[in-house]
C-alpha cells in the first residue's frame, strides 16, 4: 500500500476528523483487506465514535496478521476492557507481556482487569511490578493504594498515595485518595488537610467538599461537617446523596426540622430515592410522628421491598418497645460460657484489653480475670456506664477495670487508653447478627484501636436461616385466623412482618436444612459490605411454612462457637421470624428462593413468590 495514502490517513486521525478517517481506511480496505496498520488505524477511530465491537474487530485482525506484535495484543485488550469483557482483556494484555515484558502500560491496564474481576492479588502483582520497573510512575502507586485500602490495609494504602502525591503534587486526585485512607485509619487532621489542599487546586468539585465532610463528620466535626456538605451542594444542587448526608449531620446536632428539610430536597432531586424516605421516616418516627413515619417508610419499601433499614425502621414505629434484654443476656449460661471460653483463650498476661459495651461489666471482669494488665470498657448509655462502675468495684477490678460513659467510636489514644489494644472484646451482637451499632464500632475498632496482630472476641459469625413449619407455638405468635367464630384474619394485614419469637425445641420443626446466609471475618475491613443475595433452598420434607426463621452462629475464636439454634438452645437472644402474608404449603423436593438483604446494621429475608 502506499505509504502516502497511510500518511493521509494518520494525518485526518491527528486532525480528529474520525468521519473521513472511517470512510478513506474502508475504501482503501477494499482494495487491501489484509493491511494490518489499516485495521489498527480503523480500530482506533470506531473505539473514539463509540463502535466499540466494530473496533474489536479490526484489532483482532490486527493480531491475526501480526501475532507477534505486543502492541496488537495491547490495542485488543484495551478495546475488550472497554466493552466489559475483562477476562477476555486479561488473556490480550498478558500475551502483551509475554511478547515485551518491558510494557508497562500493559502490566497497568493487566492489573486493572484482574482488579475488576476481583483478583486483589493479581492485581496487586501486576502494580508492584510497574512500580519496580519505574518506581516513578504514580498510577502504579495509586492502584496500589486503592487496593490496599479496599483489603483495609490503610497504613500500606496511606505510603502508596503518598508517594502519588510526592510525585504528582499539583494532581488532585492522589490528595482525594490520601485524604481517604487518612480518615479511614483514624488520622483526621491529616486527612482534612489533605482535602484542603484539593480544594485549592480544584475549588468547584463537589466531591472534594462532600469527602471533606465525611471525614469531618466520622470525627464528630458536626457543624464544620455540615458546611462541608453545604459547600458540596453549592456546587451540585441536584445531588440527592449530598441533600440526604446533610439531613443526617443535623439530626446529629440535633435540628431534626431543617434534617427534615433536607430528606425533602434529596426527594425532589431523586423521587425513587428510598434512602431519603427512610431518613425520613426514621427522623419522624425520632420525633413521636409515628403515623407520618410509616407513611414515609412504607413508601421507602415500596422503591425497595428488601431494604434492611426501611423495613427495621418500620417495624420500630409500628412497635416502639423498650429492650428487656439485659438481664437475659446475663442469665443465659451457654452464651457466658462460650464468651469466657473465648476470652480466656484470647487474653494474655498483662495485655490491654478494650471492651466494647460494658453493659454489666462482666466480660470485662473475666478479661481481668484471665491476667489482663489494664481493661478499658466503654459503654454509652450514663446510666448503665454508671451501676457497672460500681459492680466493678464492688467485685475487686477497680484498679484494673475503667469504666468509660462514651462510645467506642469516640475512644481516642492516649486520652482514653494508653495505646492499641491487645484484645478487643465486642458482645455488641444482636438478635439479627448486625445492628446495635456493630458494623461502625467493630470497623472503627479494628482500624483504629486494635494493635497489630491483636485479636477479636467474637472473631466472626455467620447469620443461619431455615424454613420454619406451621407449629402452634410459632404460629399462634404469627397469625390470628379464627376466634370465637369469627374471622380475624384481616388483622394479619396490619401486623408487623418481623417477629422477634423466644422458642422452644418443641415449637421447632424445619422444612429445609439450615444455610449460612452471610457469614463475616471481623478482621476483614469489608466483612460487612452491604449486599442482596438470592439463595435457591431445597425443601426437605411436606409441609406449611410460615416464613424464614434466623439465628446466630459466632465464632469466639480458637475453635470456640456459639450457636442460638432454637432446636437445641435456650438463649437470651430472640429468633426472628420474617413472616409470610399467609402459610404456605411446600412439598419435600420443592426449590424455593430466599431473598437475603443486608446493609450497615440491618438484615432482612423475604420468601420469594
Amino acid at each position: 500500500m502506499d505509504q502516502n495514502q497511510i500518511n493521509r490517513l494518520l494525518a485526518l486521525f491527528n486532525r480528529g476528523d474520525m468521519s473521513a478517517v472511517l470512510k478513506l481506511g474502508k475504501a482503501l480496505l477494499r482494495q487491501e483487506p489484509n493491511v494490518a496498520v489499516l485495521h489498527n488505524i480503523l480500530g482506533a477511530a470506531e473505539a473514539a465514535t463509540g463502535q466499540g465491537t466494530a473496533a474489536i474487530a479490526h484489532f483482532r485482525k490486527v493480531v491475526e496478521l501480526t501475532p507477534g506484535d505486543a502492541a496488537a495484543h495491547s490495542n485488543l485488550g484495551i478495546a475488550l476492557q472497554d466493552l466489559a469483557d475483562a477476562e477476555g482483556a486479561v488473556r490480550c494484555f498478558e500475551q502483551a507481556i509475554q511478547l515485551n515484558p518491558t510494557d508497562a502500560e500493559s502490566r497497568l491496564r493487566l492489573g486493572e482487569a484482574l482488579r475488576t474481576l476481583g483478583r486483589s492479588a493479581a492485581a496487586m502483582e501486576a502494580f508492584a511490578q510497574v512500580a519496580t520497573m519505574h518506581p516513578n510512575h504514580p498510577a502504579a502507586h495509586a492502584s496500589m493504594g486503592i487496593i490496599l485500602k479496599d483489603l483495609g490495609r490503610m497504613r500500606e494504602a496511606i505510603n502508596c498515595f503518598s508517594r502519588v502525591v510526592e510525585l504528582t503534587p499539583d494532581d488532585p486526585a492522589g490528595l482525594l485518595n490520601l485524604g481517604g485512607a487518612l480518615g479511614d485509619y483514624g488520622r483526621t487532621q491529616n486527612a482534612i488537610d489533605a482535602y484542603m489542599r484539593a480544594i485549592k487546586l480544584v475549588p468547584d468539585n463537589p466531591a472534594a467538599y462532600y469527602n471533606l465532610g465525611v471525614v469531618q463528620k466520622r470525627a464528630g466535626m458536626l457543624e464544620a461537617a455540615a458546611s462541608s456538605y453545604r459547600n458540596a451542594l453549592a456546587r451540585a444542587p441536584e445531588n440527592a446523596e449530598y441533600h440526604n448526608i446533610l439531613g443526617l449531620t443535623l439530626r446529629d446536632l440535633g435540628r431534626r426540622q431543617d434534617a427534615l428539610t433536607c430528606f425533602a430536597a434529596a426527594i425532589k432531586a431523586n423521587s425513587e430515592s428510598a434512602e431519603a424516605y427512610n431518613n425520613l421516616g426514621f427522623v419522624l418516627s425520632e420525633m413521636g410522628k409515628f403515623d407520618e413515619a410509616i407513611v414515609e417508610l412504607q413508601r421507602a419499601l415500596s422503591l425497595r421491598p428488601g431494604y434492611p433499614s426501611a423495613n427495621t425502621n418500620l417495624v420500630n414505629a409500628r412497635n416502639r418497645l423498650v429492650p428487656r434484654w439485659h438481664v437475659g443476656m446475663m442469665n443465659d449460661a451457654p452464651r457466658n460460657e462460650a464468651f469466657f471460653r473465648g476470652i480466656r483463650e484470647a487474653v494474655g498476661e498483662g495485655d490491654l484489653v478494650l471492651e466494647i459495651g460494658t453493659g454489666s461489666g462482666l466480660l470485662a471482669m473475666k478479661a481481668a480475670d484471665s491476667g489482663a494488665g489494664q481493661v478499658i470498657t466503654c459503654e454509652m448509655e450514663p446510666a448503665i456506664a454508671t451501676v457497672a462502675q460500681k459492680i466493678v468495684a464492688k467485685n475487686g477490678f477497680g484498679q484494673t477495670v475503667t469504666v468509660l460513659n462514651k462510645k467506642s467510636t469516640d475512644l481516642h489514644i492516649p486520652d482514653d487508653m494508653p495505646d492499641r489494644a491487645d484484645v478487643v472484646i465486642a458482645e455488641v451482637l444482636s438478635s439479627e447478627f448486625v445492628g446495635e451499632g456493630v458494623v461502625a464500632s467493630l470497623r472503627d475498632a479494628r482500624s483504629r484501636l486494635l494493635a497489630d496482630g491483636g485479636k477479636m472476641v467474637p472473631a466472626g459469625g455467620s447469620i443461619m436461616v431455615a424454613l420454619l413449619a406451621d407449629m402452634p407455638g410459632p404460629s399462634d405468635q404469627s397469625f390470628v385466623g379464627e376466634v370465637g367464630g369469627y374471622d380475624l384474619s384481616g388483622f394479619n394485614m396490619v401486623t408487623a412482618t418481623k417477629i422477634d419469637m423466644m422458642l422452644k425445641p418443641d415449637d421447632v420443626r424445619y422444612l429445609s436444612d439450615p444455610i449460612a446466609a452471610f457469614s463475616f471475618d471481623f478482621y476483614d475491613a469489608s466483612a460487612f459490605t452491604g449486599r442482596t443475595e438470592h439463595f435457591e433452598i431445597t425443601v426437605k420434607e411436606d409441609g406449611d411454612c410460615i416464613g424464614v426463621l434466623q439465628w446466630n452462629l459466632v465464632d469466639l475464636g480458637a475453635g470456640v462457637m456459639y450457636e442460638n439454634d432454637p432446636r437445641s438452645i435456650a438463649s437470651h437472644w430472640s429468633t426472628p421470624l420474617y413472616r409470610l402474608g399467609a402459610p404456605r404449603s411446600l412439598k419435600a423436593g420443592q426449590k424455593v428462593t430466599i431473598e437475603a438483604s443486608l446493609a450497615e446494621d440491618r438484615v432482612w429475608f423475604r420468601l420469594m413468590d
